[in-house]
């Protein structure tokens, strides 16, 4: 289909509660209300020129557009109180609505859906899709075969926000895996996380694009589309702390380039291409120009836009959408997932549940074995079978997820890693080993790799002091790397050890083995690092510098340190609060030497061992909930994706210990537990 006599049939989409101005000005012959001498152009809405913009470039290639104007709950006079609604989880933000759009318009017969945020649009319009894809990485080798296992989702870069897909440039093929991937991604439970800033983002960074059937189906394009000044030469998603002014000086720039260049430059008159000019110089140029001034160049434009706009005309109107009922009607989970759905599927922490459907999501069964190992054996007299001893490291455990069925799913040593720094691996769903049985020598490496990510080994909790057991691997890290792609120390950043294409590694790291300041701000670690090396003449690691590793570079020392140890369960940088993901981290070492070096031990950033002991407690339908020690109203779980149909909210657990009242948010003075959002500062 990249043949010009195959063309793709691709259809652009855009969702937003308000809807552009375009069609309503073109009415009113081009005139902005009151009077447009003195209208304030910096009120324009936003979407206005996005639209305008991304109208060009679809009809420029043929391609349809369609703007959905989201009819939700509370709307008024364009203002939404929330965009759209689930059955199950309720009232959700506008921005989780564009996986509705991207629902409805998969439903359309398109071969692509390309979906474009409000606030981004096409900044490179002699690109027609397949080449803008493949220009910056994409691999469209693949054909519409569903098992052909090619990647069949393409989304902008959030770099340098974090390393994963943004959310301002999404081109899905029209396939059954794509299909899935959407209904899937509105029907995961969203946590916090239906109103609260990134939305419908954290469940494609912390959930689906690491399941197993999904992650092999996506990829993250190296188009920089948040930062400008990195790079973004094709698709511009404006950054919404950059102000609406700056902003619209961005958009109307973009929109008189394409008013004065071929093939569209008969629309170009002097006035437009004097304001083109000022609008590509730097920003220092114009930043202390009077507010009507500025007003006045970007009201020439605009009014030339509105002009063209109505003499191409007849355009369809924005679509009146109602992303509640589509989405009740056509995006409905019309089955229990089976096991083999959910493999791979992340683990976090959530407000224990006393009972319902969420709270077999947060139960798990204890299987314990014994290794069947010479030195788990203790000897016995001469003539006499030697006698099992199972205790310490010879105990193989697994927790089994209730949801899932008894014996199917387990907790885990995750395939893929954080998005976001420090990338830490994730703890998810994978096969129990007790129900493959499997020996207890590996007889080849697939036998191997099962029992290195699978064997854990839940510690005891100590009488005289019960804060809580270590969940760690029973094998050690040296033997990870041996053999676990995304351990290994040969093949740089772990995404590129493990061909995960969803996850990119930053530009800069490829050349911090020849410059360590390559990275600049955005690694202050090594900037200081290589600054007291310098300032200490420490030559034995000035000569080794840095290297690239599968969490990013560090000191070339530390690449192979560690081999003794062993990864234990916790928090992403120690965050106990709901939505958190579950991470594996180097276990705790106890501390040593004198009262003030074990302080300054127990409280340096992430490695805390309080934040590494987990509790077990039994649940009220049988199993366990499994519990941070500092935060016991926090229960590890998976997340839900359940069959349609109402959930009546459980309570959450206030102290599931008898006698024992803390919220399920707050862990006991010391604890520390962030409330800021979990995803801190990303702009996607």
């Amino acid at each position: 289909w990249l043949s010009p006599e195959m063309a793709p049939r691709v259809v652009l989409i855009m969702v937003d509660t308000t809807p552009p101005n375009l069609h309503e000005w073109t009415l009113g012959g081009c005139k902005l209300p009151p009077d447009h001498r003195d209208y304030d152009i910096t009120k324009l809405n936003v979407v206005t020129l996005t639209y305008y913009l991304n109208l060009r470039y679809a009809r420029r290639h043929g391609y349809d557009l369609k703007f959905y104007q989201l009819q939700g709950q509370g709307c008024a006079h364009y203002k939404c109180g929330a965009g759209c609604s689930h059955e199950q989880y309720g009232p959700r933000h506008a921005s989780y609505c564009k996986v509705v759009g991207l629902g409805d318009a998969l439903n359309g017969g398109h071969d692509w859906v390309v979906f474009l945020d409000s606030d981004a649009f096409i900044a490179n319009a002699s690109l027609p899709l397949p080449e803008l894809i493949s220009s910056f990485g994409g691999d469209l080798k693949g054909n519409r075969d569903d098992a052909d296992g090619s990647a069949h989702g393409f989304f902008g870069w959030d770099w340098p926000y974090t390393l994963g897909p943004n959310m301002g440039f999404i081109a899905l093929r029209n396939t059954l895996p794509m299909r899935s991937l959407v209904r899937d991604w509105w029907n995961l439970h969203p946590g916090s996380f239906s109103n609260s800033h990134p939305y419908e983002q954290h469940n494609l960074h912390w959930g689906l694009m690491h399941m197993r059937r999904f992650r092999r189906r996506l990829q993250t394009l190296r188009l920089i589309t948040m930062d400008p000044a990195a790079g973004a030469n094709a698709v511009a998603h404006l950054d919404h702390t950059a102000g609406t002014r700056n902003r619209l000086w961005a958009m109307v720039g973009a929109a008189a380039d394409w008013l004065c260049n071929p093939p569209d430059g008969e629309h170009c008159t002097s006035k437009v291409r004097e304001s083109l000019e000022t609008l590509q110089q730097p920003r220092a140029n114009w930043s202390g120009w009077h507010h009507a001034r500025r007003n006045k160049l970007l009201r020439r434009v605009v009014l030339r836009v509105c002009a063209e706009f109505n003499a191409s005309g007849p355009h369809a109107p924005p679509i009146l959408f109602n992303a509640t009922a589509v989405a009740a009607s056509s995006m409905r989970q019309t089955r229990r997932p089976p096991p083999s759905d959910l493999v791979g599927s992340p683990l976090q922490l959530v407000n224990c549940s006393r009972a319902g459907p969420l709270a077999a999501w947060q139960t798990w069964d204890l299987l314990r074995r014994c290794r069947q190992e010479p030195r788990c054996l203790t000897p016995a007299p001469p003539g006499a079978a030697p006698e099992q001893s199972c205790h310490g490291m010879c105990v193989v455990d697994e927790l089994s997820l209730r949801a899932t069925g008894a014996g199917s799913l387990c907790l885990q040593l995750g395939t893929t890693r954080s998005v976001r720094q420090p990338y830490s691996l994730l703890a998810q769903l994978g096969v129990c080993l007790a129900g493959q049985r499997l020996p207890d020598r590996a007889s080849n490496d697939s036998v191997r790799i099962a029992m290195l990510r699978g064997q854990l080994n839940i510690g005891e909790e100590s009488s005289a002091e019960p804060k809580g057991a270590l969940i760690k691997s029973l094998h050690r890290l040296r033997n990870l790397r041996a053999m676990l792609p995304e351990h290994r120390t040969d093949c740089g950043f772990w995404s590129n050890c493990t061909g995960m294409r969803v996850v990119l590694p930053k530009p800069c790291w490829s050349r911090v083995a020849e410059d360590p300041t390559a990275c600049g701000s955005s690694e202050r670690v090594l900037a200081t690092t290589w600054a007291r090396w310098t300032e200490d003449n420490n030559t034995a690691q000035l000569a080794r510098g840095f290297a690239l590793g599968p969490t990013g570079p560090l000191p070339a020392k530390m690449l192979l340190g560690g081999a003794k140890d062993r990864l234990c369960l916790s928090a992403w940088r120690s965050y106990l609060k709901e939505g958190a993901a579950a991470t594996f981290e180097r276990c705790p070492k106890p501390p040593t030497g004198g009262k003030e070096r074990r302080e300054k031990k127990t409280s340096s950033k992430w490695a805390g061992a309080g934040y590494f002991q987990w509790t077990q407690t039994l649940a009220p339908g049988g199993g366990y909930l499994i519990s941070p020690s500092l935060a016991p109203g926090l229960c590890l779980a998976a997340t839900p994706l359940l069959p349609s149909g109402p959930v009546r909210p459980s309570g959450a657990v206030d102290g599931v210990r008898a006698g024992l009242r803390l919220s399920s948010n707050v862990a006991p003075k010391g604890a520390r537990v962030e409330q800021a959002d979990s995803d801190g500062p990303q702009k996607g």
